[in-house]
């Protein structure tokens, strides 16, 4: 394989690539990076990366650059633990701001694919602090068999979504498959419509404790709390917790 790779990295250092129209020699930088992801993305094992030191055998770059660059990709690997993963998150009025966008920025961050879904004809949904959220998807358009989590943010949107029989319908079969669905907050409520909670571990904003209690569920006051594929917390302090423990969840 260091054989291999030491060819096609001599071979191409006399490549040529067109830039504003003009032909230019790549550069022994730009070919190794050109390299190493392209090897990277069709193997993907760290093991494989440590064969790329092999290259110093040829005398290109120093052992110091390409072991930086193995750092990287491990790195780089980690913090894209995510790829290929599809998540949804429930939108509707009065959302709170950070119980939708934190985690949508935080799996994204990870490499997963983060849609917001809400009713036909609705061209934004306003936050309880009046941040418009674009909706990508309705819940007819949802492939759910291929969603690997279900999100629902807190705030006053929850009360409003429990009234969907689509939305309801969404969290039911994406529970019933097994993908991670997640709740924050007043997002229990939602759960508890979609009739998921009962003999369930489960924790939200001490506000609905009786209703998650009289649902069924086994209501716990702690930061995050892991039933199966039942993911729930209770306040925006929450979601370092919260989004560690949905994180942890899609890589099992």
């Amino acid at each position: 394989m260091g054989f291999y790779l030491e060819k096609m990295l001599l071979q191409d250092l006399a490549a040529i690539e067109v830039v504003n129209g003009k032909e230019l020699p790549i550069n022994k930088g730009t070919m190794l990076t050109r390299v190493i992801y392209k090897y990277w993305y069709h193997n993907g094992e760290m093991q494989a990366v440590r064969q790329l030191l092999d290259i110093r055998d040829c005398r290109i770059l120093s052992a110091t650059i390409l072991d930086q660059w193995a750092s990287f990709i491990w790195i780089r690997r980690k913090t894209m633990s995510l790829s290929g993963k599809k998540i949804i998150i429930l939108a509707e009025n009065f959302y709170e701001d950070l119980e939708l966008w934190y985690p949508y920025y935080r799996l994204k961050e990870e490499g997963a694919d983060v849609k917001i879904v809400g009713m036909p004809g609705v061209e934004n949904y306003g936050s309880k602090y009046g941040y418009p959220v674009k909706p990508d998807l309705t819940p007819q358009e949802v492939e759910i068999e291929k969603i690997d989590a279900l999100l629902v943010p807190g705030g006053y949107a929850p009360d409003k979504l429990r009234r969907y029989p689509e939305m309801l319908e969404l969290v039911r079969k994406a529970f019933d498959q097994g993908s991670v669905i997640g709740m924050i907050c007043h997002a229990g409520w939602v759960p508890i419509s979609a009739g998921i909670v009962r003999g369930k571990k489960v924790t939200s904003v001490s506000a609905i404790k009786d209703d998650m209690v009289n649902a069924g569920g086994e209501w716990l006051d702690q930061e995050v709390v892991v039933d199966g594929n039942l993911i729930s917390s209770r306040t925006p302090a929450d979601l370092p917790a919260y989004c560690k423990a949905i994180i942890a969840a899609l890589n099992e």
